[in-house]
């Protein structure tokens, strides 16, 4: 009779150690059965426990590695998790017409492994696509929809499978079969350790292996008794059951706690709805940070200490977080300060690698026929080597110069050849052509093995391997060893990948964008896992991939409410809801990473985390609410929440400066403070100390004229500022200083945002304006329907662009279709404001101050502070009358007209503090340029809704504006918010109408604070000081407030209730003083 025992303690560590004694114990040959991940770290242990004869008798694999022994060659080869995305990924274009739920889906990158991981859960569970297709009658709407989608993926991926090739699943399917007839292990003791939980096929394993083998272990994580039980994992009852349908007894060992009572306390506690009390436990420290640098700061002193003061080594620390991708750049940079060997555990996807960005930048750019953003980004990549970075510059200078786009440079520059930048930018230009032309000369549409070898050819044409040397010293030497064995891995790795797609998809014929999707499906699922590149080192990974085995000390970082255990967790493609219908008819599938489960789950590893360490320390930064695992935790053990600031004060000189870099780096910052009168009597003595031991000066002496200098050589070297530039000064000084000053950009995504609608309904209303409304008589209109089919042929040429073709591909086509249907709606709209107008459309996209100055026909740019203001009116409305007073004189009305996407409104409040110059100052542009101005308004393209569209300031003369809009004489207007009432004009709250005097004194109010501004710029100043909505605080949105200090104090209200009288009132104010 077999023998199978479950050793079960609360950690998966005691019960694993409990089976690995019990090997000790019995002779024969015996096979550990771990996950994947531990296998090397569970060989360590065995080595260590039984000592150097285990090597003779103690084998550790996983189920992949026992399925790989035990079968040999009686299986097909079997794919690897990028492979079988690929294969996933075939099927989704030959199903796609087929799909009644996902067709929009399928051709989405990433969607191939979303499919792939449900189907797995479902094949996982032994449910199989007849029974999908069974239930489909018994289901109603979305839930039928997706499950009739999914049995018919399901099939035919089982169809294409089996006609060459095994996966994970169909390996262990074809393993249970093996041994159930096996006589080859009948004395062969197995051990599952480290796993916990196991997933149908792996429990089906066990349930074989119970049948045959001389017996089987297996170390459970079991919560029975526990106040929290329901967080454990349900293995232990799973394998009693199996153990019943296999008619085996069970023989259960209750193994000894490897905790204290203080963790064993913690075990059985935490996470419950109600727990008992303990006394304090000093090895728990609870602390709070006013930001991530000071919780990493702490971090790395606390460890200092460890290991200096209590001769703990670093490979006895361990770092976990919830938030891996946010705190690693900077726990990486302090701890390199710090002195610190960290191992950072990173599974790293081949998508995600710089030579795959690279090949797939270069492929994308040759699709696209060149287009000139994409051949920027190809050539700012460090692996295009072949021009300098001047050369580089000069390239992009030229292309932003010129205009420079699509076929343009597949010929030889021939514009500005006497222009410093001209022989960089030409150089660049062939290079790239010569690189890229291969890829841009292959068919559109071939079988995907020519595309493979293609891309085979590019790689070896182009010497990456070598490229990839030259530049890994360069890392090395930097200290980034493991970004450097990383990167040497990388061009195996993609060959790889390419052997893979064109042994399962090679005689498809396909597209060559398909391709490139299939390629990046299978990237995204190929992992180059990161080695310690030392011994000794500190062990930092994300909370879901910690070891269970116990350590000296454990940090937890961003311990956040909701993210430490989760709270909320993406479902995916499948849901409760579908799992839900499924169960309540009759199918039931093994819940694998999706809601409640995944949520159990991490409060189960959560807690199995914190039991490793001898000490614990968890951190967060600052917030309104506790975070509810800290909370619990604190209540328990009757733990306070401490300081990060206040831990840091208690450390000694050793622990708080124990590099040169960190002693430097803190006396910048300490002369820094004390230039802003922020220290205190301590921390200046501390800084005093710290600039003796340095042999420097206290503080560190700063150029009086630094700001000014700098200010000059990056501002204004053009000789104009734009309203966009000024506005965003008065948003925030340091936002002004990154955009404008730094020029930091945006990174260019496929992924629409309201900045491209707005150049759309730009081009449109252009394009519509200009050659075709401008050009018709009035008594020659253009009807409605007219209009639409014009506008639509406009729109639908623009959205042709490469730019739109990649949003439309990320976020489907109904997005572009509806910012088309918008700008329709718009077009009629502005089509009949100018047939109700007497106003004329004069001048389109109308620029000013780049050189063009006063003149007939164009416009003047006023001069702010001996800066040229710059610019471009979307659109001039002139009327020209004789003047009643001298017929002689011709009057020129002129009304400015600025299309816009965002907000449309402008309040004088907003005027008032800077935040919105653009329309009053295109009044100071028409009143220096000649004309009589009677309005400056944003037309509204948000969404063409019925109702008044145009807002800004006016001129309160119900002649004038009956001349705008003659619909006013039916009492209310229909394209702007005003309203009369027997011809006189009702002021009310948002008509934006002022006198003649108060509409004067805004544009010289626009002028006058706008001098300031360029005056403050000229001077240096950016010290972030934003303005402060509680309902948009600029701040929470701003791209650039990871590399800002600002802090609360310094911000400024924006909102100020302000009259256009109380503006005229200011500017007669000063007039009177320069009269004084």
């Amino acid at each position: 009779m077999p023998n199978f025992t479950l050793y079960k303690a609360r950690t998966i560590h005691a019960a694993t150690d409990a089976v690995l004694s019990a090997i000790k114990a019995t002779e024969g040959r015996h096979i550990v059965i771990a996950p994947d991940a531990f296998t090397l770290a569970v060989e360590q242990t065995i080595s260590n426990k039984l000592g150097k004869e285990s090597v003779f008798h103690v084998e550790v694999m996983s189920f992949a590695r026992l399925a790989s022994v035990m079968l040999g060659e009686k299986i097909k080869k079997c794919l690897s998790p990028s492979g079988s995305v690929m294969l996933m990924e075939k099927v989704l274009c030959a199903k796609e017409k087929e799909l009644r739920h996902y067709s929009g889906a399928a051709r989405k990158q990433g969607f191939a492994s979303e499919v792939y991981a449900a189907i797995t859960s479902i094949r996982n569970s032994g449910v199989s696509p007849d029974q999908l297709f069974a239930a489909l009658p018994l289901l109603k709407g979305r839930v039928e929809e997706k499950t009739h989608d999914l049995a018919l993926l399901y099939q035919s991926y089982l169809t294409e499978l089996q006609l060459n090739h095994t996966d994970g699943t169909t390996r262990l399917e074809a393993l249970i079969s093996e041994l159930e007839g096996s006589e080859e292990i009948g004395d062969v003791h197995f051990s599952v350790v480290d796993h916990v939980d196991l997933n149908a096929k792996q429990a089906e394993v066990v349930g074989a292996l119970m049948t045959r083998a001389a017996s089987v272990s297996v170390a459970v994580s079991c919560g029975y008794g526990a106040s929290n039980n329901r967080i454990y994992p349900k293995l232990y009852e799973r394998l009693h059951c199996l153990a019943r349908e296999k008619r085996i007894q069970v023989r259960e060992v209750d193994c000894t706690s490897d905790l204290c009572a203080t963790r064993a306390l913690l075990a059985d506690e935490l996470f419950a709805y109600s727990f008992a009390k303990a006394e304090t436990d000093p090895t728990i420290t609870l602390a709070e940070a006013k930001d991530i640098r000071e919780e990493i700061t702490y971090l790395a002193t606390e460890i200092t200490r460890l290991v200096r003061k209590e001769k703990l080594r670093y490979c006895d620390v361990a770092v976990l977080t919830p938030s891996f991708e946010e705190y690693r750049p900077q726990v990486e940079r302090i701890f390199r300060k710090y002195g610190i060997p960290l191992f950072s555990d990173e599974r790293y996807p081949l998508s995600d690698s710089a030579l795959f960005r690279y090949v797939i930048g270069a492929m994308q750019a040759a699709l696209s026929g060149y287009d000139p953003l994409l051949m920027e980004a190809h050539i700012s990549h460090w692996l295009f080597t072949a021009a300098t970075t001047n050369e580089k510059a000069d390239f992009c200078d030229y292309v932003d110069k010129s205009g420079a786009k699509y076929s343009v440079f597949k010929h030889p520059f021939s514009l500005f050849e006497g222009d410093r930048i001209f022989a960089g930018a030409e150089k660049v230009r062939s290079l790239l052509i010569e690189e890229l032309s291969p890829l841009a000369d292959l068919p559109s549409s071939a079988e995907l093995a020519l595309y493979c070898e293609k891309i085979r050819d590019y790689l070896r044409v182009n010497d990456f391997d070598e490229r990839i040397k030259s530049f890994l010293k360069e890392v090395e030497d930097a200290g980034l060893l493991k970004q450097a064995e990383i990167l040497r891995r990388t061009p195996a790795a993609l060959m790889d990948l390419l052997d893979t797609l064109e042994e399962l998809r090679g005689n498809e014929k396909t597209t060559f964008r398909e391709f490139i999707l299939s390629l990046q499906a299978g990237a995204g699922q190929m992992k180059i896992a990161s080695l310690p590149v030392r011994l000794d080192c500190v062990y930092f990974a994300p909370v879901e991939q910690a070891m269970y085995a116990p350590i000296e000390a454990l940090f937890v970082l961003g311990a956040e409410d909701g993210l430490f255990p989760l709270e909320s967790v993406k479902e995916g493609i499948l849901g409760s809801r579908e799992y839900e219908a499924w169960q309540s008819h009759g199918i039931e599938i093994k819940i694998e990473n999706v809601g409640m489960e995944s949520l159990k789950a991490s409060k189960f590893h959560a807690l199995q985390a914190l039991l490793r360490g001898k000490r614990i320390y968890l951190s967060h930064v600052e917030s309104k609410t506790k975070p509810f695992c800290m909370r619990q935790i604190s209540e328990i053990f009757s733990i306070g929440f401490q300081k990060c600031s206040a831990l840091l004060e208690t450390c000694s000189i050793e622990e708080l400066i124990p590099t040169r870099t960190v002693a430097e780096d803190m006396l910048v910052e300490y002369s820094r403070r004390s230039r802003e009168s922020l220290l205190s009597p301590k921390e200046e003595r501390f800084a005093r100390a710290i600039a003796l031991s340095l042999q420097k000066q206290f503080p560190l002496p700063v150029r009086e004229d630094g700001a000014e200098k700098v200010s000059a050589d990056i501002f204004f070297l053009s000789g104009t500022v734009s309203s966009t530039e000024l506005e965003t000064y008065f948003k925030c000084p340091f936002k002004h200083f990154v955009q404008f000053g730094l020029q930091a950009k945006e990174r260019v995504v496929a992924k629409s945002d309201v900045r491209d609608y707005g150049n759309m309904a730009h081009h449109c209303m252009e394009t519509f304006l200009k050659e075709h409304v401008m050009v018709r008589a009035k008594d020659n209109k253009i009807d409605d329907a007219e209009a639409e089919q014009i506008v639509r042929n406009i729109a639908l040429k623009y959205v042709s662009s490469p730019r739109f073709r990649s949003i439309a591909e990320k976020e489907g086509g109904k997005k572009v279709r509806n910012m088309i249907e918008l700008c329709v709606k718009v077009a009629k709209d502005v089509k009949n404001q100018i047939y109700h107008s007497k106003f004329l459309p004069t001048m389109l996209e109308k620029s000013f101050g780049y050189g063009n100055y006063a003149g007939k026909g164009d416009l003047s740019a006023p001069v702010i502070n001996g800066v040229v203001f710059c610019g471009r009116i979307d659109r001039v409305d002139i009327l020209s009358k004789k003047n009643p007073e001298n017929e002689a004189e011709v009057l020129h009305y002129a009304v400015t007209i600025d299309y816009k996407s965002g907000d449309n409104q402008i309040d004088v409040g907003e005027l008032f503090l800077g935040k919105k110059v653009q329309l009053p100052l295109y009044l100071a542009v028409l009143k220096q340029s000649g004309y009589l101005p009677v309005a400056a308004l944003y037309a509204s393209v948000k969404g063409g809704a019925s109702g008044p569209f145009l807002f800004g300031p006016k001129l309160a003369s119900y002649d004038l504006m009956n001349m705008i809009d003659d619909t006013l004489e039916s009492g209310r207007s229909t394209y702007m918010n005003i309203s009369q009432k027997e011809k006189v004009l009702s002021f009310t709250k948002g008509s934006g109408l002022s006198s003649k005097e108060e509409f004067a004194a805004l544009s010289e109010y626009a002028l006058k604070v706008s001098e300031g501004a360029v005056q403050e710029i000229k001077e240096g100043f950016i010290r972030p000081t934003p303005l402060y909505n509680s309902f948009h605080p600029i701040c929470s949105n701003c791209l650039y407030k990871a590399i800002c200090k600002h802090k609360a104090r310094d911000r400024r209200e924006d909102k100020v209730a302000i009259s256009p009288a109380e503006i005229k009132e200011i500017m007669q104010q000063k007039e009177g003083e320069q009269c004084r």
